[in-house]
């Protein structure tokens, strides 16, 4: 990771439409958490606020394949993951857990801890992306290995 992640840089990765200040009304992601059964922690609605609706694309290691791509939407993130399989990657961190977006094309759903920290799960894979989501967005974008999670 970085020493920090400069505004200036996730400005280049997240445009057009994100700044510093950039708020969202997080209103559909809070009824879509509450609906599905996941927690509404605070610092999800943070990520929520300053990243829904937004998105970046980046390299697929295979030279020649189209991009990957990370998007934030904590609604569809909420609805594409059962609320039992967020509670056993709860059980493997021992906090709870938030979803907030998706990555890799829509096979990892992206999702927000307690304490910010943002991990990446599917099926009995489960990751942690950074302790905070803009070293998610680094680690994502430039296709750092995350800390592998052992699930039992």
């Amino acid at each position: 990771m970085p020493r920090a992640v400069s505004d200036s840089w996730l400005g280049s990765v997240l445009s057009p439409g994100w700044s510093p200040i950039r708020r969202v009304d997080v209103s559909e992601a809070l009824a879509a958490w509450k609906a599905d059964g996941h927690y509404p922690l605070e610092p999800a609605i943070e990520v929520a606020s300053r990243l829904d609706g937004l998105s970046f694309r980046y390299p697929r290691p295979a030279v020649g394949e189209s991009p990957d791509e990370c998007s934030f939407d904590a609604a569809a993130a909420s609805r594409s993951i059962y609320p039992q399989v967020v509670r056993g990657y709860e059980n493997a961190i021992g906090s709870q857990l938030c979803p907030v977006g998706v990555t890799a094309s829509r096979h990892v759903v992206l999702m927000v801890s307690g304490d910010g920290a943002i991990y990446g799960g599917y099926d009995r894979f489960l990751a942690r992306y950074g302790g905070d989501w803009r070293e998610a967005i680094w680690v994502i974008y430039n296709r750092i290995s995350p800390s592998r999670i052992t699930l039992d």
